[in-house]
């Protein structure tokens, strides 16, 4: 009894030492517990323990301390990026070493060259992020592994993710890094009929224009689609489209933008983008190809070649007809006018306001309604059909005042009124006219003369609502000051007061007094045109 009391406990099989209730275990149990995992697979099947391991001491301190000394220690004291560095270099990837060390030196070099006045210079290092260390310990390695295999695809997909990881990390110049790695594995790739060099080419495309480097783009964007243009057979995207469609809508887009930046600039230069992004419109829809001319329409009215304008603007109207869309459509009828405007091409500016003003109507696109109507009746006044003007504008100062009342600034709408109060003003002018006219006989003099007074009044109408626009304009941009002696204006007032007064009646006479009897000939004195200074005294 004394012997079995100095006997080491047996240690079981569930981790710790004697039975399952801290009691010794007898061989008959220690075999039906062997036995109970005889049918498990070889792979996980425990190795059978000896009666000697089981009837083992527990390790003593001493025992402790002589395995702890075998361990080494070496690395315990190294920082992430020296670990991995050793990590690499244990699995003989002198490769991928290389390449980690190569990253951590240009990060240095750009510092030290930035200097300490910059704040890239103040940014976290790479080898200070264990994260951005265990993704490039990851895939450097596997890329290796692929070289190595001679699986180029392999390589290409390992970078490719290193590249899309640190463009998400907004680390620029190692995404620029990786995705130029891309573009160099892929040359390699054998097989695949340059696919994967196309792709690497857009991918740098769509990394530089992100960040604003619109011309690098381009040149990447237009190696892509050369090499999407000589696939045989084509090349498709997951969804089914032909990349050439793809490379043409990134071309499309980056001419536009230059475009727009040098457009203030220098427009001979943004005008040679538009025709850039036309020309790969035409290659990717219809209306993409429609918006291409309607910007090219707009910049060559801008720079006055009304006739280039119209030619694009109605590629762009017949190109928004062929799509169905119909806010297109109003933008193509609303340059047309104005181009036609401009040449003073009225009947044809007519004709596509009133179109425009159909598409709004069957649109319900009340905002454009009345910009048509107002542009509409404004042309109609100037031409002498004042009836036709009156009815435009009406229905404009309706809308205005009626379902856009909450969207119209007060300015506009007092500028719809006095447009409408001046054209019905000259219903009735033309109506004296034609009185006048009655009674005096139809005589050539009265009637050139009322002809100029009518026209000076259409002319003086003209510039005084271009004066309130501006006077209007100028006094929501800033306060004007107040006057500190009011009663030094009135004089002024008075005077132009007196002056319009005075100055009304004697123009009017002159124009419509009946002049003696006509010569014995039968001829007809031609009346003079009104002069400047008439201009200026008449009200």
């Amino acid at each position: 009894m004394a012997m079995s009391g100095t006997l080491p406990p047996i240690r079981s099989f569930r981790g710790g030492y004697g039975g399952k209730f801290g009691g010794r275990m007898s061989i008959e149990q220690i075999e039906a517990e062997i036995s109970r995992f005889a049918k498990a697979p070889p792979s996980e099947r425990p190795q059978p323990i000896t009666l000697e391991e089981m009837t083992k001491p527990k390790p003593t301190f001493e025992d402790i301390r002589q395995e702890m000394e075998d361990v080494d220690l070496s690395r315990f004291g190294k920082n992430a990026y020296e670990t991995t560095c050793l990590e690499m270099l244990e699995q003989g990837c002198h490769r991928a070493f290389k390449e980690l060390f190569d990253i951590n030196e240009q990060q240095k070099a750009d510092r030290e060259a930035a200097g300490k006045d910059s704040g890239y210079y103040y940014d976290p290092m790479i080898i200070d992020s264990e994260e951005k260390l265990q993704n490039l310990k990851t895939f450097l390695v596997a890329a290796e592994v692929g070289r190595r295999q001679g699986n180029m695809e392999q390589v290409y997909s390992s970078q490719l993710e290193l590249a899309h990881y640190f463009e998400e990390t907004q680390d620029p110049w190692l995404s620029d890094r990786f995705y130029n790695a891309c573009l160099d594995t892929a040359k390699e790739i054998a097989g695949d009929n340059q696919k994967k060099e196309g792709e690497a080419n857009e991918n740098i495309a769509v990394s530089f224009e992100g960040r604003g480097r619109f011309l690098d783009a381009s040149k990447h964007f237009e190696r892509f689609f050369k090499l999407a243009s000589k696939a045989d057979p084509p090349w498709f995207t997951l969804s089914g489209e032909n990349m050439i469609k793809t490379a043409a809508s990134h071309l499309s887009r980056v001419y536009t933008t230059l475009a727009e930046e040098v457009f203030d600039d220098d427009k001979e230069t943004a005008i040679s983008y538009l025709d850039k992004s036309l020309e790969k419109a035409r290659k990717v829809d219809v209306p993409t190809e429609g918006l291409a001319h309607c910007r090219l329409g707009n910049a060559f009215q801008t720079t006055d070649n009304f006739e280039k304008a119209i030619e694009h603007h109605r590629a762009f109207f017949e190109k928004c007809r062929q799509s169905h869309d119909d806010e297109g459509l109003a933008g193509a009828c609303e340059g047309l006018a104005r181009a036609y405007e401009s040449l003073e091409r009225w009947e044809e500016a007519i004709q596509n306001l009133e179109i425009l003003k159909e598409v709004a109507t069957r649109t319900n696109n009340n905002e454009t309604l009345t910009k048509a109507l107002r542009q509409l009746g404004a042309l109609k006044n100037m031409l002498g059909r004042f009836e036709e003007g009156v009815s435009d504008l009406d229905s404009c100062y309706s809308l205005q005042t009626g379902e856009l009342v909450d969207q119209v600034s007060p300015f506009v709408v007092n500028t719809a009124r006095t447009q409408y109060s001046s054209c019905k003003g000259h219903v009735y002018v033309a109506d004296v006219c034609d009185r006048l006219t009655g009674m005096l006989g139809g005589r050539a003099a009265e009637i050139a003369c009322l002809n100029d007074l009518v026209r000076w009044k259409d002319l003086r109408m003209l510039q005084l609502d271009t004066q309130a626009e501006d006077e209007t304009q100028q006094a929501e941009e800033e306060t004007p000051p107040e006057d500190d002696n009011p009663a030094r204006a009135a004089p002024e007032d008075s005077t132009e007061d007196a002056t319009a007064d005075g100055s009304s009646d004697d123009g009017v006479r002159d124009c419509v007094d009946v002049p003696a009897d006509p010569p014995a000939d039968g001829s007809t004195e031609k009346a003079e045109p009104v002069s400047d200074d008439a201009t200026d005294t008449q009200p």
